[in-house]
């Protein structure tokens, strides 16, 4: 399980971006903090940067789908990371589990192959 941390340009929907990959069962949860304000440095000057940040939460093994969706509809440049949940009780685990899609890792599938 993950928080997954998306940077989201202000002149972005964000409600659209978590109805999206909430009906397509990519989080199970996920909140909205508008006006964040960023600094980074831009040819040797100090800019500000307006975005929403998002927090998600899901699977590790969904990040890679969740992260060519938002750079593919908002461009590459779209900072995100993810920090993983060490520890959760059982409702929001549960929450997780079962509010997302399931996906194998690889590492399953060839278990499974292999054990046939």
């Amino acid at each position: 399980m993950i928080n997954l941390i998306v940077y989201l340009p202000k002149n972005n929907d964000p409600v659209a971006l978590l109805q999206h990959l909430l009906t397509e069962k990519l989080i199970a949860s996920g909140s909205i903090d508008e006006d964040n304000n960023a600094f980074v440095m831009m040819n040797d000057k100090l800019e500000k940067q307006i975005n929403f940040v998002i927090t998600m939460q899901t699977q590790a093994l969904l990040f890679t789908e969740i992260a060519n969706y938002i750079e593919l509809q908002y461009g590459l440049e779209t900072a995100m990371y993810a920090n993983p949940i060490v520890a959760s009780n059982n409702f929001f685990y549960e929450r997780i589990r079962t509010k997302t899609k399931q996906k194998k890792s690889k590492s399953t599938k060839r278990r499974l192959i292999k054990n046939i």
